[in-house]
């Protein structure tokens, strides 16, 4: 029998989602419901403005794309009035804007996106909870599902996906959900005689695609799955054929929808990124980094500096500590891609998905790791399944079933990623990652922060909209806008003519140890930038500063 054949028999043998939540009903309350209310406390006791400068970057525009689409209608969104929209996904803000419509004041709007994100983040741990249950014994799987929850609180990544407008959760969501429906419909006894199913699976589809752009991998997994239930049989051609141009028109269509987004950027990136980047650099991000991190929460921690340098180098042994710790993901790697192969009787169409994903996510070395988490749940497979493998053949362990160890290797997981949290405790406030972790004082560091961000807010909503534009580094254009409806004027040859008759303002914020302590720094930067483009005055109008955050606001005047 071959392996298409076998892995397909394994998946027909699978219980339905529905009747493991049945069945683990209980450990789902219990861990799912401490994940949920933890997150809550945090979304509902902590002021919103401790968020406010982590509202950068992929967060800052898709908000930029709901709050276009509900107050204009289009997702055209600019970060400054000066410069063209933006060429991003729209799926990530367009599934928020409802939640603007609904609320007006932006501390009210943040919190609904956090309490959305907590459901979709629930809904995904069991999503993930029911794949790892295909290996683990049952008496075992209440520890999946313990494990699932435990790796998201302590992995960064899952954590700013719940407090902010990303597009990794939602696009984790629908994937694995259609990857679910694939596998429910292709094992069912007549799999093209099921419309309402299949057009379940469709929709699922086109709403993972719309967050992101390698959903088609998933046809790969459902092409595996259906050549195993044909076992040496043939389609009619006619069949074959219809069902290859229905895909492909599909696709075609989606792409063609998208295409502003996928051509202005999500191909010239990954293209541009290839043909820059060390090789080399990409290759050890993979294997010392990218998986240990599927596999150990945080496992990025470890390093004395994060190894991603830039968008196109990695630095993985610049002291010997560094080098140990490289040598442990490459050993956690190695034990996923053993798992892999042992399982590849089993779940032959999952690793073909991952196989044909892998070489596009891996150019995009900064966020090889974020991007992988939709299919973490394979990865821990394969680890779990490697690690069986692995102890099986150490000598003098005893040869019990090592599958009904599943929760002690969840436990060493979990342990370690709270072993590196402690260890990032124990250095120099102000690291590279900005870690939480690494601050000490948390309520007093949270404190700070919201005692700099609230008076700055509330003075930015003191100027006249109308007249007044702000400006100041590219990062951080559009910042408040979103927050305090304000608009930002991107610095180029016409700030002097703007600044003679607008009211301008710069925008110096920082709210992290890393970034403040560059704040001198930074500020000379940004004066130094906006000389290229004439002589101004500074006068400052507003400032604000604690132990770990700071604010200055100056109106920017023609010098005289």
């Amino acid at each position: 029998m071959g392996a298409f054949n076998t892995s397909f028999e394994f998946h027909r043998e699978l219980e339905s989602p529905l009747d493991f939540i049945r069945r683990e009903w209980l450990p789902v309350i219990v861990f799912g419901g401490c994940f949920t209310a933890l997150m809550f406390a945090v979304v509902l006791l902590i002021d919103q403005s401790f968020f406010y400068p982590r509202l950068q970057t992929d967060a800052l525009l898709y908000y930029l794309k709901a709050k276009s689409l509900a107050d204009a209608g289009t997702t055209a969104a600019r970060v400054a009035i000066n410069v063209p929209p933006f060429p991003y996904a729209s799926m990530p803000g367009a599934m928020r804007a409802p939640l603007l419509w609904l609320f007006h004041n932006f501390d009210d709007q943040l919190r609904a996106i956090q309490v959305a994100n907590i459901a979709i983040t629930d809904a995904i741990a069991l999503m993930a909870a029911y794949i790892v249950s295909w290996v683990v014994p049952r008496s075992r799987q209440w520890m999946a599902i313990g494990f699932v929850f435990g790796f998201m609180l302590l992995t960064p990544w899952w954590m700013a996906n719940v407090f902010f407008a990303l597009a990794d959760t939602p696009y984790a969501a629908f994937s694995l959900a259609s990857t679910i429906a694939a596998v429910r419909i292709i094992t069912s006894p007549r799999p093209l005689d099921r419309p309402l199913q299949l057009l379940g699976f469709s929709a699922l589809f086109v709403a993972a695609f719309l967050f992101r752009y390698t959903e088609p991998v998933v046809i790969v997994l459902a092409a595996a799955l259906w050549k195993g239930r044909l076992s040496g049989r043939k389609l009619p051609a006619t069949t074959i054929l219809t069902i290859t141009i229905v895909t492909a028109a599909l696709i075609a269509l989606l792409v063609f929808l998208n295409r502003d987004a996928i051509f202005g950027r999500y191909i010239a990136e990954p293209i541009a990124l290839f043909a820059r980047s060390d090789k080399q650099s990409m290759i050890l991000n993979f294997f010392l980094l990218a998986v240990p991190e599927q596999v150990v929460p945080g496992f990025a921690l470890g390093f004395s500096h994060s190894p991603i340098i830039d968008l196109y180098h990695a630095e993985f042994a610049s002291n010997g500590m560094d080098v140990l710790w490289s040598v442990v993901g490459a050993t956690l790697t190695a034990v996923v891609f053993i798992g892999a192969w042992n399982i590849r009787g089993r779940m032959l169409p999952e690793i073909l998905m991952l196989v044909c994903v892998i070489p596009v996510l891996v150019v995009i070395m900064p966020s090889t790791s974020r991007y992988f988490m939709t299919y973490e749940p394979f990865f821990w497979i394969a680890f779990y399944e490697g690690a069986r493998v692995v102890v099986s053949r150490i000598p003098g362990i005893v040869r019990q079933p090592v599958a009904s160890h599943a929760g002690a290797f969840a436990t060493v997981a979990l342990l370690a990623g709270a072993a590196m949290g402690l260890r990032a405790r124990e250095r120099q406030e102000g690291s590279v990652h900005q870690r939480l972790a690494a601050l000490g004082d948390l309520p007093g560091y949270v404190r700070g922060v919201s005692g700099t961000y609230r008076p700055l807010t509330q003075f930015l909503q003191t100027l006249p909209p109308a007249r007044s534009i702000l400006t100041g580094a590219r990062g951080s254009l559009g910042r408040w806008k979103a927050i305090s409806n304000l608009d930002y004027y991107s610095p180029d040859s016409g700030l002097v003519a703007l600044a003679a008759h607008k009211d301008v303002y710069v925008v110096l914020d920082c709210g992290s140890v890393a970034y403040c302590a560059r704040a001198p720094e930074f500020e000379s930067w940004v004066k130094t930038t906006l000389c290229q483009f004439g002589e101004f005055d500074y006068q400052l109008v507003f400032e604000a500063k604690a132990e770990k955050s700071a604010a200055r606001v100056y109106r920017l005047r023609p010098a005289a």
